[in-house]
């Protein structure tokens, strides 16, 4: 999975960005990338505006629009190869943390795009803590695209003006659309999960099972439960898989939550954790059973994708 966050200046992205780490997403980050070019380009750039050194640099650019182009067009091919070739060495979740993710071209290499707003007055609040002069900020608000011309071309919107708590709950609310969808099918209920592996991608699906059953918010991860299944295709293994795992909620009352699974040679091995069904938990329907009605395990260009029908 590979999600691309941006924001003006001082919305907050490095907070949030260190949000999805904890969550076990690889942080890239443009503006240190861009430092890094800068040395790399450091001649070519001193020849054009004198200076190569980054606060002379940005009070030359940051008034005269022409100028910030022309930096622009200088540091921006070599960022995106560079940030290419991260996402294709890294196997693991990557957020890439960009201020112009939209206009530079970077958006076509993430997946998802998340954009942090905030209002002016705590911008300018929050950076006048940490020294910046408000002439300065108001300059590169000024040049910095406005949020309702990026709303249309994002995915998800972070509201960075409340308390911190909220950011951690919008993140969970943000990565848990991303594991799967709700689909109706008559008087049945059914999922569309997808993940960068098989293993991921049956991982998503167990949670969206999950959160047919429960609101799953407020499930510790206090119990641990080891689940085998085997099928002679992707498709019996995964309905097999899931059946094993709707057992240990019909049987012991476990609300599973987080996933470890292995996939090899037609049998999967997961540990999940979870804890068991208790008053402060909020159920929401029964699941009756797994089905193979349109049920599909697909290996896509980039991902995985399975659709599970669920009779309830």
């Amino acid at each position: 999975m590979v999600l691309g966050l941006t924001g003006k200046i001082g919305v907050g992205k490095t907070t949030v960005s260190k949000i999805f780490e904890k969550k076990g997403f690889f942080i890239v980050d443009a503006d240190s990338i861009c430092h890094s070019i800068l040395k790399e380009n450091k001649e070519k750039i001193e020849k054009i505006f004198g200076t190569s050194n980054r606060k002379n640099l940005a009070d030359i650019v940051f008034r005269d629009k022409k100028k910030l182009k022309k930096l622009e067009s200088i540091l921006h091919p070599h960022l995106i190869r560079k940030i290419r070739k991260i996402i294709k060495e890294k196997k693991e979740k990557i957020l890439v943390v960009a201020p112009l993710l939209l206009e530079t071209g970077l958006n076509k290499l993430v997946e998802k795009r998340i954009l942090v707003v905030c209002k002016k007055k705590i911008i300018l609040e929050r950076l006048k803590k940490i020294g910046w002069k408000i002439s300065d900020v108001e300059r590169r608000i000024k040049f910095q695209p406005k949020d309702e011309e990026r709303r249309p071309y994002v995915d998800f919107i972070i509201d960075n003006n409340e308390e911190r708590s909220s950011l951690d709950s919008r993140v969970d609310e943000i990565l848990d659309r991303l594991k799967f969808k709700f689909i109706e099918h008559t008087a049945d209920i059914g999922i569309v999960a997808y993940g960068r592996t098989k293993e991921e991608a049956f991982s998503n699906t167990s949670y969206g099972m999950f959160s047919i059953l429960a609101d799953l918010s407020n499930v510790r991860t206090i119990e641990k439960k080891e689940v085998f299944a085997k099928g002679r295709n992707n498709e019996e293994l995964l309905v097999n898989y899931l059946s094993e795992l709707l057992y240990c909620f019909t049987k012991d009352g476990l609300l599973l939550r987080e996933f470890e699974t292995k996939i090899k040679k037609g049998r999967v091995h997961t540990v999940a954790f979870g804890e068991k069904l208790n008053k402060s938990h909020r159920l929401r329907m029964e699941i009756k059973t797994v089905t193979y009605f349109n049920i599909k395990v697909e290996k896509r260009k980039k991902d995985w994708e399975t659709m599970v029908i669920f009779d309830v």
